[in-house]
């Protein structure tokens, strides 16, 4: 049972931590996501939101419990700062990041007296900028090819889930890299093991190819993953090309070592697994169907250049 309540600024990693425990008191089975994850895995990331993964017929529990703990969801104007999530309308957004299925505010930190700053320019600083939040997002549209969480801490050779005090996971505290694993008292948040979220990059990328950013936003994770966990904060045993789906490994370890223009990769690499679950009839659309495919964008910057040079 949980008896957090949420009454004022409580730091990064614990709030995940209590956060977890809200959720798992009311019975739902959370997922650590997004650059949080991230940053345990070794990459250095910046971190606006808290963003979790929960099972879509939990969502309605979720949000209900967190309400419960004294989490605020309305206007936000008794918060410090903007929020990302009412600043824009999901409508207008032009790239495949996904949009949650619903937010909560966070307070930011308050000001302290060795601050380097004054207390009205601190302040004031806040003011401009947006503030933290707490992210739900529907499993199906982020983590769909993963089974469902469980209330139960994940067994040491679960290829899904592990948990974020893992010692497979790197130590905080190498230079130019992310914090690591967690090391917060009393903390059971479940996250992706690495092969699992590598794969669900993979996937998503595929999914979201025909959108206008050709499902960019994925892709650049996989970046990362590539950059900063494989061979180097995460040991090759744990993750590598080989420890994915054999479909995906390969498709992975021949991204990491292209020097294909990105056309042709796509063209012989994304584009055949894309067209391979279409036919086995397990891709699903697209999360975010308000952004442009990328034909109709196309098409749409060929409607303004004919009325461009019509009006010449």
């Amino acid at each position: 049972m949980s008896n957090f309540k949420y009454t004022g600024f409580v730091r990064g990693r614990e709030l995940v931590v209590e956060v977890d425990k809200v959720l798992r008191a009311a019975g739902v089975a959370s997922i650590l996501w997004d650059t949080c994850l991230l940053d345990i895995y070794g990459v250095p990331m910046l971190i606006p939101f808290d963003d979790f993964v929960i099972p879509d017929h939990q969502m309605d529990a979720a949000v209900q419990a967190l309400k419960d703990a004294g989490f605020s969801d309305g206007d936000g104007k008794e918060f410090i700062g903007k929020c990302h999530w009412l600043e824009q309308k999901k409508e207008e957004v032009r790239d495949t990041a996904p949009w949650p299925a619903h937010w909560f505010h966070a307070h930011s930190a308050p000001w302290e007296p060795d601050n380097l700053t004054s207390e009205d320019d601190y302040y004031t600083m806040l003011r401009g900028r947006i503030h933290g939040d707490i992210c739900l997002h529907r499993k199906s549209e982020v983590l769909w090819a993963l089974p469902d969480p469980s209330l139960e801490d994940p067994a040491p050779d679960d290829p899904n889930y592990m948990l974020a005090t893992d010692p497979r996971l790197p130590e905080g505290g190498i230079p130019g890299f992310g914090r690591g694993r967690y090391t917060v008292p009393g903390c059971r948040v479940q996250i992706p093991t690495p092969s699992g979220f590598t794969e669900s990059l993979i996937l998503n990328k595929v999914r979201d190819y025909e959108m206008v950013d050709r499902g960019f936003f994925w892709e650049n994770y996989l970046i990362y993953m590539g950059q900063y966990a494989y061979q180097k904060a995460i040991d090759e045993d744990f993750l590598s090309p080989a420890t994915l789906d054999p479909s995906l490994g390969k498709v992975w370890k021949a991204y990491m070592k292209s020097r294909l223009p990105k056309k042709e990769f796509n063209r012989r690499y994304f584009v055949p697994l894309r067209n391979d679950l279409i036919r086995k009839g397990v891709l699903p659309d697209t999360a975010v169907p308000w952004v442009k495919t990328h034909d109709e964008e196309i098409a749409e910057i060929y409607r303004r250049g004919a009325v461009r040079k019509a009006a010449r």
